[in-house]
């Protein structure tokens, strides 16, 4: 889909950067809710069908930190609409945080989010993508990198 924001060379570069937050939170969540309004509002503005834009291809960089980096890696990298990111993110949330579950430690926490983006990379990205995006060599290739 053409990029009506990206045919205009005075606007720029489009950014979109996620903050941190605390995860247990929901604060990239409420990101995810937010940016769900920008492209729906990109869509009327630009006269485009609903739920057909793309924030990978609405935004030049797509970035990151805490929580908001793991709602902009969903929508970005692995290119996943809003909506299911949005699915994505409760689901990670759950899986991590498990209600009732006090003294796990912060390793076990880490080991989990980290084996929840392992499988949302398997099921999204061929394995050449997946090389791609994480070998040593990914910040030499433009556009290669999560």
């Amino acid at each position: 889909m053409p990029n009506p924001a990206r045919d205009d060379e005075e606007r720029g570069l489009a950014l979109l950067s996620l903050d941190s937050g605390r995860f247990e939170s929901l604060s990239g969540l409420s990101q995810l809710f937010i940016l769900r309004e920008i492209l729906r509002t990109y869509e009327f503005d630009n006269d485009l069908e609903p739920d057909t834009a793309k924030v990978y291809e609405v935004f030049d960089l797509i970035v990151g930190t805490g929580s908001g980096g793991l709602a902009a890696c969903l929508v970005g990298p692995l290119r996943m609409p809003v909506e299911e990111a949005i699915q994505a993110y409760l689901h990670i949330h759950k899986s991590v945080f498990i209600p009732g579950e006090r003294d796990i430690s912060m390793e076990e926490r880490t080991a989990r989010l980290h084996d929840e983006l392992r499988k949302l990379i398997e099921e999204r990205l061929s394995p050449e993508e997946q090389a791609c995006r994480f070998s040593e060599f990914s910040k030499l290739v433009p556009g290669c990198m999560m």
